[in-house]
């Protein structure tokens, strides 16, 4: 949820789609680290037992991936919002 948010607050006006995933390169990477790490803490034995967690099932992943994307679409969506209000 936190790295689509992260991908979408990069501007407050210009929409991510515009701008691209790909211009800001250090976010782009940290972005990768994070979901390596996270997958990491679900799927690895020892890492989950420390956090008590289970691995997902791939359509639960899936599902939280989307989910987690809500946040995006919303950000995208007040920006067009706020930007057809000022024009």
């Amino acid at each position: 949820l936190q790295i689509f948010q992260a991908f979408a607050s990069r501007s407050s006006s210009e929409s991510v789609f515009r701008s691209g995933f790909l211009s800001n390169p250090t976010l782009l990477g940290m972005a990768a680290v994070t979901f390596v790490l996270q997958l990491a803490a679900i799927y690895l034995p020892f890492l989950d037992e420390f956090f008590g967690v289970v691995p997902l099932k791939p359509l639960d992943l899936l599902i939280s991936m989307a989910l987690g994307s809500l946040s995006l679409i919303a950000i995208e969506i007040e920006k067009a919002l706020l930007a057809r209000r000022e024009d």
